[in-house]
């Protein structure tokens, strides 16, 4: 019996370790795309960890400072001091990452067998072979990997039974939360999934554990510990950005005068023919224009569309243009943009028709997206089956080998960030026929490919054994069915959300880039996916069992 137990945990320890290392080489051969002319994205991004390497915080104030939040840059910034080749170490963060998930998970389901698939599924999964996620330099990635360690301390905080397991996964959650909250300036997604866990663990911790009233309260305690953290690293973040820059913010969409003037515009666009792809029109910056003498003067409208020849802007593209307007004024510093900023939005709103304003028929979500309106609701409920089956299926899961693009100066800061050479043409004449063409070849018809040919039924079938759930949670009246319950619940509450935010969002830039931007949920569906299919597997078999208990009864 001993040998046959030591035989079974070798040959599972090689089903992990081997695949694991296949795919830690594959991720190795696949090349990076560094953008070093993706000045508001790639670069920025690579600019900001060169200024912190240099002891700069986020370098000299201008323009693009403030934009965009600082964990991707900090990840960078780490990477390159451990010298590790950006592709290793991104490979690495999304193992330990998803080992985290199952390890967490495995204490709910107890099935070491279901561990290990769920592991190899999420191992190869396709938002990891994918350009957006693990070629371009790039946060999509690391927004991932963080997302999943987000999810897997809170579930280990609420599985783990001993002590010592608790403060481990709730300091780990200290930690992962507020890296992943500022990868990304939309990640409070996440944020109902960490309601519905800290509801149910509440409930767990209070009425069905019996312990004293004191260590109820410290377990309470290291459930919240992850959001005491996260709301000391953002006062401590605005306030740093303060003290460099002049503005209390995280960045400057967020709380600063130039997010309320990009609301003014687009409630003013809103009585003025906006729709779900113009969020700002040509003509309602033309009345703001007739409304605000200080933003008149920086001539918006002749600098975005006369002179440039556009003739309109999609989505969120007017706010980068719009900043470009106010080149000059970046570069003195952040208290003087704000004030100008906020002058031109106290003549905005002391102008714009305040009927117009209390009467609005759209429901804004966030100060810096076009409000939704009934038609566009109408829209989300017409043309989500689409948009889910561009999810379910992986479909445009791609990889490719692109030459990196911008100028000497700015590749080279590109390589010596992440460890990395870059990919020139003549590395493509040399090593692309030898190396790059089979390996991506191989990935993406053999590995992708297989995803995406059974995406479709996996779901289907995941989504059929999901709905017994509520069944198995009657029948067997057990606390780890009602857990698993409650995670599943978590899990949706977050995820339909950042698919309806993304549909919505990515609208005016097609299906491609939606699956660009639908990384996080990718691994949320599969775990749904998987515990759906077990949940099939579990039912089916008891079903079997009743049938042959049956026919032994009826001979």
């Amino acid at each position: 019996m001993k040998k046959e137990n030591l035989l079974e945990k070798i040959c599972i320890i090689l089903v992990l370790v081997i695949p694991t290392i296949v795919r830690i080489i594959i991720s190795l051969k696949i090349p990076l795309f560094m953008q070093g002319d993706a000045r508001a994205d790639d670069y920025l991004y690579v600019r900001y960890a060169k200024s912190l390497l240099e002891g700069n915080y986020l370098g000299t104030f201008d323009g693009y400072t403030l934009v965009k939040s600082i964990s991707y840059a900090i990840y960078l910034y780490i990477n390159n001091i451990l010298g590790i080749p950006y592709r290793l170490s991104l490979i690495l963060f999304y193992i330990l990452a998803i080992s985290a998930l199952v390890y967490t998970l495995n204490k709910i389901i107890k099935s070491t067998y279901f561990s290990v698939v769920l592991y190899l599924f999420l191992l190869y999964s396709p938002v990891m072979l994918h350009n957006e996620n693990i070629q371009k330099v790039y946060r999509g990635g690391v927004l991932v990997s963080s997302s999943i360690l987000v999810i897997s301390c809170f579930i280990g905080i609420y599985a783990s039974e001993k002590k010592m397991e608790k403060i481990l996964w709730s300091i780990f959650g200290a930690l992962s939360l507020p890296l992943f909250y500022y990868v990304k300036e939309d990640s409070i997604w996440i944020m109902p999934f960490i309601c519905v866990i800290i509801l149910i663990y509440c409930v767990k911790n209070w009425f069905l554990i019996k312990e004293t009233g004191r260590k109820k309260i410290l377990n309470l305690l290291l459930m919240f510990i992850p959001i005491i953290s996260l709301l000391v690293v953002t006062v401590t973040y605005k306030k740093i950005n303060q003290g460099y820059y002049g503005e209390y913010t995280i960045t400057d969409r967020s709380s600063t005068n130039f997010k309320n003037v990009i609301h003014d515009l687009l409630v003013i666009s809103e009585t003025n023919g906006g729709n779900k792809e113009i969020w700002i029109t040509k003509q309602a910056l033309e009345k703001a224009e007739s409304y605000s003498p200080t933003l008149k003067k920086y001539e918006p409208v002749k600098k975005m569309y006369d002179n440039g020849g556009v003739k309109v802007y999609y989505g969120d593209l007017f706010f980068w243009s719009f900043r470009y307007v106010f080149n000059d004024e970046y570069s003195k510093n952040g208290i003087k943009i704000n004030k100008i900023y906020g002058k031109i939005d106290k003549e905005l709103k002391n102008n714009i028709d305040r009927k117009n304003i209390d009467n609005s028929k759209e429901l804004y979500l966030s100060s810096v997206a076009k409000g939704l309106s009934k038609n566009d609701l109408a829209w989300l409920w017409k043309n989500w089956k689409k948009y889910f089956v561009v999810l379910a299926t992986y479909k445009y899961n791609e990889l490719s080998v692109d030459v990196a693009t911008g100028d000497s100066n700015s590749i080279n800061d590109m390589m010596q960030i992440t460890n990395t050479p870059a990919v020139t043409q003549e590395v493509i004449n040399t090593e692309w026929k030898n190396q790059y063409r089979k390996v991506i070849s191989v990935v993406q018809k053999y590995v992708v490919g297989a995803y995406q040919k059974t995406g479709k039924w996996v779901f289907l079938l995941g989504f059929l054994g999901l709905v017994t759930l509520p069944v198995f949670v009657i029948r067997n009246k057990s606390y780890q069915m009602l857990s698993l319950m409650g995670i599943v619940v978590g899990l949706l509450s977050s995820v339909v959300p950042l698919f309806i935010g993304v549909q919505w969002f990515s609208n005016f830039l097609g299906y491609k880039k939606f699956y660009d931007y639908i990384g996080c949920a990718i691994p949320i569906m599969q775990v749904l996916e998987a515990l759906g299919l077990l949940m099939l597997v579990r039912g089916t078999s008891i079903i079997m069992h009743k049938v042959k208990k049956l026919r032994r009864k009826d001979a």
